[in-house]
C-alpha cells in the first residue's frame, strides 16, 4: 500500500515538472458596467456617428485608435439607444473635406462633417497609452503567469450643430490571461493580442452608460 501511495505522488510530481499547463483569461463583462435600458423607438433616437480615434499609444501604428472606434461604434449600436451611422461615411467626408489634415479630428472638424451627413452627435476621441506587463507567482513546483494589457482611452461627444463638447471623460480599462504550470511555464511567450481588444473594450463601456445619460439630457 506504501508503495502504491509513493508511486502515485511521485507520478503527480513528475507530471508537474513534464509542464502540464491550464490557462484562462481573466476578465470582468464590459456590459456589466451598464444599466438596463427598454429599447428607444427609431423616432426617437438621437442620430450619431463615430470618427475615427488619434492613437497617441505608440502601439499598433494606429491600428489601436481604428479598434478603439469600432468598439464604441458597435456599442452605441448595441445599446439600441441611437441612430448608428457606417464610420466609413464620415471618414470620406473628412477626407473628401480636406477637415483631418493635422490628423486629428478636433471638435470643429467632427461638427462640420458632422453637419454634412446630417448625424446630431459625433464621438471622437485618443488612444493615449497602451501597456502590456507579466506578473510571475511561483509555488512548489508550480508557477502562475499572467499577462496583463492596460490602457486609457478619452472620448468627446460633440454637439454637431454647435460645435460645442458636451461630453468629455477618460477611462482605463485591464484585461488579463493567466496560465498555470511546472516551473519554468512560458518563459519564451509572446503577448495575448487578444487582451488589447478587452482592454480597450473595457475602458469604453466604463465610459458609455454616462454617454447615454448625457445625450438623453441633452436638447434636440
Amino acid at each position: 500500500m506504501r508503495k502504491s501511495v509513493k508511486r502515485t505522488a511521485a507520478l503527480l510530481a513528475l507530471a508537474l515538472i513534464s509542464g502540464c499547463v491550464s490557462s484562462g483569461v481573466e476578465k470582468r463583462d464590459p456590459k456589466s458596467y451598464l444599466k438596463d435600458r427598454a429599447e428607444k423607438p427609431m423616432d426617437q433616437r438621437k442620430k450619431v456617428a463615430v470618427a475615427d480615434f488619434v492613437d497617441k499609444s505608440q502601439y499598433g501604428k494606429e491600428r489601436t485608435g481604428a479598434a478603439a472606434a469600432d468598439i464604441l461604434n458597435t456599442a452605441l449600436v448595441e445599446s439600441e439607444q441611437f441612430k448608428v451611422f457606417e464610420r466609413e461615411r464620415l471618414s470620406k467626408v473628412i477626407d473628401e473635406q480636406k477637415l483631418g489634415q493635422s490628423g486629428a479630428v478636433d471638435p470643429t472638424t467632427a461638427a462640420k462633417a458632422g453637419q454634412l451627413i446630417g448625424v446630431d452627435y459625433v464621438f471622437c476621441g485618443t488612444v493615449s497609452n497602451v501597456s502590456f506587463h507579466v506578473e510571475t507567482f511561483n509555488a512548489v513546483l508550480v508557477q502562475k503567469k499572467k499577462q496583463i494589457a492596460e490602457v486609457v482611452v478619452d472620448v468627446r461627444m460633440i454637439d454637431a450643430t454647435t460645435g460645442q463638447i458636451i461630453f468629455a471623460k477618460q477611462g482605463d480599462g485591464q484585461a488579463d490571461t493567466a496560465a498555470t504550470g511546472s516551473l519554468g511555464l512560458g518563459g519564451g511567450s509572446s503577448y495575448n493580442q487578444s487582451l488589447l481588444g478587452e482592454a480597450l473594450r473595457a475602458a469604453i463601456f466604463q465610459m458609455l452608460d454616462e454617454m447615454i445619460d448625457k445625450a438623453e439630457r441633452t436638447g434636440r
